[in-house]
């Protein structure tokens, strides 16, 4: 009897079978990829063809606008604006001086009177358009003089308030006279009307 280093019965393997299902579950994902791009590339399509179709509508309503829009409706349009830019000028240039006059209510103490009342408008490049104010009064003693150049000057909407020319008159009055810049903020128009 010879040995022989030669199986006589086949030996079985698992190999065979692993590679196989490996195989198939990396064609199964593929396949389901492939599937996925074509659903997406197809849906891509279609969303592009629509939306063209709605660009395209929306160039020819613009078409059909532009033909029924005529020159004439260009010029009252052009005419229309000159006349608000006209009027906004017009607003932001206007003064209330009403607003001053209820100012200077509030301010004026027990004892003096103004007999005098001017202003007249004052350019400053970097404040803008303002009010210079100048006031003549009297008052019974230098005391109400003192105590009314005092409130003046505590005013937020006076600004360099000066009392000069301070002097006696032949009834024992207290004569004097007044400078000052008004804020504008006071006196716009714009401003009282837009806060009314």
């Amino acid at each position: 009897m010879q040995s022989s280093f030669i199986p006589k019965t086949p030996i079985a393997t698992d190999r065979g079978v692993r590679s196989s299902n490996t195989v198939n579950l990396f064609f199964l994902i593929s396949v389901l990829i492939f599937i996925t791009s074509l659903a997406i590339g197809g849906f891509l399509f279609f969303y592009n063809a629509n939306q063209q179709k709605q660009i395209d509508a929306i160039v020819s309503s613009l078409a059909t606008a532009e033909k029924d829009f005529s020159g004439p409706d260009v010029n009252v349009c052009t005419e229309l604006d000159k006349r608000t830019q006209a009027a906004q000028e017009v607003l932001d240039r206007h003064y209330a001086v009403s607003s001053l006059f209820r100012l200077l209510q509030e301010l004026t103490v027990k004892n003096i009177r103004f007999t005098r009342f001017d202003f007249a408008l004052k350019e400053a490049a970097a404040e803008g358009t303002s009010l210079a104010l100048a006031l003549s009064g009297e008052g019974r003693s230098y005391n109400a003089v003192s105590y009314q150049s005092d409130v003046m000057k505590v005013s937020e909407s006076l600004k360099d308030v000066l009392f000069s020319d301070i002097r006696l008159d032949e009834k024992g009055n207290i004569l004097f006279s007044v400078k000052a810049t008004v804020d504008p903020n006071l006196t716009s128009y714009k401003k009282l009307f837009t806060a009314q």
